[in-house]
C-alpha cells in the first residue's frame, strides 16, 4: 500500500504477528523479517507504484505474547 504524503509516497508494510526474537531482530535490520520486508519493497519498485529509492517505509508488526508455564501466562 502506498500513500501520498508532501514528501513523497509512503509504504505501509503490515508483516502480521510474529514472536519477540525475529521482532528484536527486524528491528536491527537483521533476520526473515528484513528479508521480507526487502522483497516487498523490490515488488512494489518494479510494479511502478514508487519510484526507486523511495525514502519513507513503515513496517507494522505485532509481537506475539509468550506463553509461559502451561499457557497461564
Amino acid at each position: 500500500m502506498a500513500d501520498e504524503t508532501p514528501e513523497g509516497k509512503i509504504i505501509i508494510l503490515d508483516l502480521g504477528s510474529h514472536s519477540r526474537k525475529k521482532v528484536k531482530r527486524l528491528r536491527r535490520g537483521r533476520g526473515p523479517l528484513m528479508a521480507d520486508v526487502q522483497e516487498a519493497i523490490q515488488e512494489v519498485q518494479q510494479s511502478g507504484a514508487i519510484p526507486a529509492g523511495s525514502p519513507v517505509v513503515v513496517a507494522v508488526v505485532k509481537e506475539r505474547r509468550r506463553r509461559g508455564m502451561f499457557g497461564l501466562w
